[in-house]
This record gives structure tokens, C-alpha cells and sequence, in this order.
């Protein structure tokens, strides 16, 4: 337990991505007793707490220091401005949100805030939250010290002179959020003021609907003495789908005035997909799954990840994923919501079945084949009872992003970025684990499971290439011989040894694809040789001319040097298990005894080749390759 918390010390300690993600971990564990964390768990749950909570808050210095660590020129300027400018925005409603505003209020001043500290060209994501800023005012009347939104129908009934004023109005009130929304200046803004107002009525029939259905969301809270907890950030899934939906009007917006081609595939492959990361950040937070933080995050990464690589193959599988993750939301909303189950149930279903179909072409038709066995899984359930059947899709969904999770998982997105998202999986769900734990057992189960991620024979099975400190506590057996025993006047013969071994030494292992894990051992000492028994006391020759009798002894020698036996050995891993078998040789210092006629003269040392089976006990992990295998469990002997 000590070793995992000190390791993930070091690790905040050294790397300028963790110690921003988790700055209330990193104080915990450079000032408290690292013991502590089974006595004193609520102090530690509520560190790790903390720092999930505030991921959207730190989420610019975050992507700031992911960056850093990509060499220059692998994310073009022109992505970073625009993934920045999106972190800006989350961080910026955030805050206010956290703080319990509504989200008209929250939306206010998080563009005020944007406007203030940023200047101009701002990102597409900066200007579709002015711009709907902008459309949030129009649809809002005082009334009696009140705002009132206006219902579509009261927009509609405008009269053009009515219309015009809401405009001017508009103009005289927001000019400054019109200059960021279009980037001109007062000298060029005129010009385009006319297709926003020409675009303003349709726009604001959508904002008005959408927020009408906030205020409703607001008044029955209220009425059912729950507060105002959908509105104040404390939802589930759709009230995040709504506010994506007003941040899509902002930038439709925002469509008016730009080039449109380039702002609908900025907004396709980085806007929208890191919003949705966002949205399941937010709604891991407020539903206190924290597991859901943590994913989202990791997707995060790897979305910036896909800019980062050259591959084509491999951007379009990351991009793919992307789009599977935006679903599995979308499907995880439609779950809570729907009452229908065949409609549920056709619905998951089917939707499971086009993202198979619009995946056929990337990888190989592998990651297609898998959702399209989902999908038909789903569509067994029809004839169950609702609350079966939102139990039952809400595990194909989890199934179904786990999938997409692991497929990633197996591209390298170089560059220090795949490092980045091997840690935060690595002690982020270690971090979920904590928070979920209710019992002292449950915390050291965590950290079974977080260190056989980490430090056992599972790295070895899951990663490519990786070395290791380990012991190998088993069974040997195989034949040995000695060298010359030149003060007896002969040679020892060969014969077969057996017995306990406990070697340690460094390990290589590697992992082809398709026949499991195998390891080149550097053995340094074995701790077992003084347990290791030769089986038979042959007599040597007499070569001296004198009447003499000489064996060899069968029992080893015990002592500091004979533990010094250096060694080389070709292990097999058996998958899933830490159970190794191999074949080994090894050179024992003075294992044994030369006698003659029943007196001993020397000691003699001993080489021995033979096989081994031994348990894998991983000591210290030296390195991992970043790159895991893509393993088929049943092809290499499940």
C-alpha cells in the first residue's frame, strides 16, 4: 500500500499534467503519514473528491499542460486556439454554475467574464457562448422585478415594427458580445448585422422553446419541494442535452458570419465531441459518479490525441469512438426517459446497429462486427418489463462504451499523451474506488486492485513490452554438472537435480499479439538453492592411480554464496494467471560437497539446465510500454 501511494507521489511529484488535475491529492500526500489513508479515510475521500469536482474548473491549465507536452507542430495552431477556447467556455459557466446561478445567470456571466479577460480573434466556442448570451436576452422580458421568458408563440406574433425594436434594443445593449460574435470592428460590423437579424427570429423561436422548458424544469422542482437543483447544476443527462442545444443555437449564430464549411468541421471533430466529453464530466459531478468523470476525461485526451497522430487509420478509429461516446450519452438520456420498452428497446437497438454500419470501413470491420453483436443483444429484450429492460440496455451501453474505451486504448498516440491517459485511468479509478468504498476493506481492495494494475503480472499480459523486478517462488528440475575438482583428481559426472527455487533477478517480457507473454529472466541470486537436492552419488573414476572412492554430496551447501547464482531463463506466461513455466540455466557457486572415500576435500560448483513453474510475484515495475496489446484470450489459450 505504501509503495503504490509513494509511486503515485513521485508521479504528481514530476509530472506538470497531474499535479494540475489533482493539486488537493498531491498536498495530501506530501504532508500526511501514507498509512493513514484506512484510518483516516473520510480526510482522503474528500481530497479525491475535491480535485474530481473541479476537473472543468482547472480544465485550461489542464489542456495547457497536456500540450506542452506535445511536440511542436503536432496539434496545428489553429486546434489548440479552438480546444482552448472550448475549455475556456466549460470552465467559465463552471464557476457560476458550482456556485449555484441559473443557468441564464451562469451563461451571463461567464460571457462577461470571457469578454473582460480575453481579447479578439476569440474561439468558435467563445463566440457561439456570446451569441447565446445575446439570444437569452432577447427572449427575456422584466417583469414586476422579474425576468420572463417568452413563449414561442409571443415571438411569432411580433410585428415587424415590434421585431425591429427587439433588435435595435439588442444592438444598443449587446454590441460589444456582436463584436466578438462576428470578429469585426465598429468600422465593418454594419455589413453583417443584417444576416444576424435576418437569422435572429428563427433563432430565438428555438432558445425561447428550450428555455421555457428550463423555467418549467424550475417551477416543477419547486413544486415538489426539490429546489432548484435541474437548473442549478445538479442534473441528470438531459438537462445537459438542453443546454447543448442552446450552445448549438449560439453557434449556428456564429455560422452567419463565418466561413461555413470550416466552422462545421471544427465544430463536428473538436467543438461537439469534447462538449459531450464535458457533458459527461459535468453529469459524473453531479450525479457523484465519479467514474464517469474519469472516462470522459480520458476521452478528452485521446480527442486531442487524434490531432496528435499522423495515422489516417488510426484518427478515424479515435474520431469514430468519439462519435460512439456522444451516442452512448444520447442512449444513456433516452434510457432515464423513456417508458415505452419496445420503443426503448428499438430505439438502443437501433442505434447500436447504424454506428456498426457507419464504422464497416474502419478497422478492419473488427469494432463493427463487436457493436453490431450489442445491438442484437438489445434487440432480445423486447419482451421484458420496463424496469428489466432499462437495466438490461443500461449495461449494453456501459458494454458498449467500454468497448470503444479499449479499442482506443490500443493506439499509440505518442508524443507523452498515451502516458498521460495510462495515468489518469490508473489512479483516477483508484481515486472513484476510495470515494466508493464504504467499508476499511473495500479501501484495501482498492488498492489490490489498483496495484495489480500497476506493479503485477497483469502489466506484463496487457502491455507490449515491459521490465520488472521478480521473484519466482517454484519448482525446478533438470540435470546438473560440475566443473573440474582438480585437487580430487576428477571430474564430477552429470545428474539430476530437483527441488525448490526462489530466484530474483530482471525480467524482459514481451507480448506478440498472438501467442501470449514471454519473458528473457536475468536471474541474480536464488534464494532456493539451498533447498535444491542431487539425486543420485555416482562414484567417480579413480584417475590419480591412487585407491580412492569420490562422490559428490546430494544435499546443497547453505550459506551467503551459494544464494549468489546468477542465471538466464525463457518463461512462458499462462494467460490470465501468475503462473509462469520455462527453461533455465544457472551456475550455483559451490552448491556442493567432493568427497572422498567419505571425507570432504572441496566444494565443488554446480551448472544446471532444466525446467521451471513458478508463481510470477512482480516486485517493481521499471517500465511499460505505453502501447498496450490488443489481446484475444481465447486465441492464445483462455
Amino acid at each position: 500500500m505504501r509503495a503504490f501511494l509513494q509511486n503515485w507521489l513521485d508521479k504528481l511529484e514530476h509530472d506538470p499534467v497531474l499535479q494540475v488535475a489533482f493539486p488537493k491529492s498531491l498536498d495530501l500526500l506530501a504532508t500526511t503519514d501514507l498509512t493513514t489513508i484506512i484510518s483516516q479515510g473520510g480526510v482522503w475521500k474528500a481530497a479525491f473528491e475535491q480535485d474530481l469536482q473541479n476537473v472543468p474548473a482547472h480544465l485550461p491549465a489542464l489542456l495547457q499542460a497536456i500540450f506542452a507536452r506535445v511536440p511542436a507542430g503536432r496539434v496545428p495552431a489553429p486546434v489548440r486556439s479552438q480546444l482552448m477556447g472550448a475549455a475556456r467556455v466549460a470552465s467559465a459557466l463552471y464557476v457560476p454554475l458550482q456556485q449555484k446561478q441559473k443557468l441564464s445567470t451562469a451563461i451571463l456571466t461567464a460571457s462577461q467574464s470571457l469578454l473582460q479577460s480575453g481579447s479578439a480573434p476569440y474561439s468558435y466556442a467563445e463566440r457561439g457562448l456570446f451569441a447565446t448570451q445575446v439570444l437569452l436576452n432577447a427572449v427575456q422580458v422584466e417583469q414586476a422585478g422579474a425576468l420572463k421568458v417568452l413563449q414561442p408563440r409571443a415571438i411569432q406574433n411580433l410585428s415587424p415594427g415590434q421585431f425591429d425594436e427587439l433588435w435595435n434594443l439588442l444592438v444598443a445593449q449587446e454590441m460589444d458580445a456582436l463584436k466578438a460574435i462576428t470578429g469585426l470592428s465598429d468600422a465593418t460590423i454594419s455589413a453583417k448585422l443584417a444576416a444576424l437579424k435576418a437569422k435572429l427570429k428563427a433563432a430565438l423561436l428555438d432558445v425561447a422553446a428550450i428555455a421555457g422548458t428550463l423555467q418549467q424544469i424550475r417551477m416543477d422542482n419547486t413544486a415538489d419541494n426539490k429546489g432548484s437543483d435541474e437548473d442549478r447544476f445538479q442534473s441528470a443527462a438531459a438537462y445537459f442535452g438542453l443546454v447543448a442545444s442552446l450552445l448549438d443555437e449560439g453557434l449556428d449564430l456564429v455560422a452567419i458570419v463565418e466561413d461555413d464549411a470550416a466552422l462545421k468541421k471544427t465544430v463536428d471533430q473538436l467543438i461537439r465531441p469534447l462538449g459531450h466529453d464535458l457533458a459527461g464530466i459535468a453529469e459524473g459531478i453531479s450525479t457523484k459518479q465519479y467514474g464517469m468523470v474519469v472516462t470522459n476525461l480520458i476521452a478528452a485526451i485521446r480527442l486531442i490525441g487524434a490531432e496528435a497522430i499522423d495515422n489516417q487509420e488510426d484518427k478515424d478509429l479515435l474520431r469514430a469512438a468519439a462519435a460512439g461516446i456522444e451516442i452512448a450519452a444520447q442512449l444513456r438520456t433516452e434510457i432515464k426517459t423513456e417508458d415505452d420498452p419496445k420503443a426503448l428497446v428499438n430505439s438502443v437497438s437501433q442505434s447500436l446497429a447504424a454506428f456498426a454500419d457507419s464504422v464497416k470501413a474502419i478497422d478492419g470491420g473488427k469494432l463493427a462486427q463487436q457493436v453490431d453483436s450489442l445491438a442484437k443483444l438489445a434487440q432480445e429484450l423486447a419482451d421484458k418489463a420496463l424496469n428489466e429492460v432499462k437495466k438490461d440496455l443500461a449495461k449494453h451501453v456501459k458494454a458498449f462504451t467500454q468497448l470503444l474505451q479499449d479499442r482506443v486504448g490500443q493506439i499509440d498516440l505518442g508524443a507523452g499523451l498515451d502516458d498521460v491517459a495510462e495515468q489518469f485511468n490508473t489512479y483516477g479509478r483508484f481515486m472513484v474506488n476510495v470515494l466508493t468504498a464504504e467499508t476499511s476493506d473495500d479501501v484495501k481492495e482498492a488498492f489490490e486492485d489498483a496495484a495489480m494494475k500497476t506493479g503485477s503480472y497483469m502489466v506484463k499480459q496487457t502491455s507490449r513490452t515491459s521490465l520488472t523486478v521478480t521473484f519466482l517462488p517454484g519448482f525446478s528440475v533438470g540435470r546438473e554438472w560440475a566443473g573440474k575438482a582438480s585437487e580430487a583428481g576428477a571430474l564430477s559426472p552429470t545428474a539430476t537435480y530437483m527441488g525448490m527455487s526462489l530466484p530474483i533477478g530482471l525480467e524482459f517480457s514481451f507480448a506478440p499479439s498472438k501467442f501470449g507473454t514471454w519473458g528473457v529472466y536475468a536471474q541474480m541470486l536464488d534464494l532456493g538453492a539451498v533447498m535444491n537436492f542431487r539425486l543420485s552419488q555416482t562414484p567417480l573414476t579413480d584417475t590419480t592411480g591412487v585407491d580412492t572412492v569420490t562422490t559428490t554430496s546430494i544435499s546443497p551447501e547453505i550459506g551467503f554464496r551459494q544464494v549468489l547464482s546468477p542465471g538466464l531463463a525463457l518463461l512462458y506466461h499462462v494467460p490470465k494467471v501468475p503462473i509462469v513455466i520455462g527453461a533455465r540455466a544457472s551456475y550455483a557457486p559451490l552448491l556442493r560437497d567432493v568427497n572422498q572415500n567419505g571425507s570432504a576435500v572441496l566444494q565443488t560448483s554446480m551448472w544446471q539446465v532444466g525446467g521451471i513453474i513458478a508463481v510470477d510475484v512482480t516486485a517493481f515495475q521499471l517500465f511499460a510500454s505505453r502501447k498496450k496489446r490488443n489481446i484475444d484470450w481465447k486465441r492464445i489459450g483462455e
